[in-house]
């Protein structure tokens, strides 16, 4: 299954169709989008564009971006939408591999 999350027409709400079908009014732009699959996206108001709909932090889903929204390629029970600031994201630094182990 998968889940489709576009802007409503008025732009004061986000509206969710597939798994889990809902209409919700957004508190306040910038928003964040928690999903079940561990999928974070940040999600601002206006005209359709390539920075309307980012992944701040990838879950076990694909997101597609479709039209005017995007869609996620994944089973989803649960989500949650509140404003940016009120998101907790942790940035993650990769730790850099050693080409050659030093050996004694």
């Amino acid at each position: 299954m998968s889940l489709t999350i576009a802007l409503s027409p008025a732009s004061d709400a986000l509206t969710f169709a597939g798994d889990v079908s809902r209409s919700v009014k957004v508190p306040q732009w910038p928003a964040a989008v928690a999903l079940s699959d561990g999928t974070l996206l940040e999600v601002s108001p206006g005209p359709p564009s390539s920075d309307q709909f980012k992944v701040a932090t990838a879950g076990a889903g694909l997101v597609v971006p479709q039209g005017k929204g995007v869609e996620v390629q994944w089973p989803v029970e649960w989500f949650t939408v509140s404003g940016i600031d009120q998101a907790v994201t942790v940035p993650r630094v990769p730790e850099p591999l050693p080409l050659f182990p030093e050996t004694p």
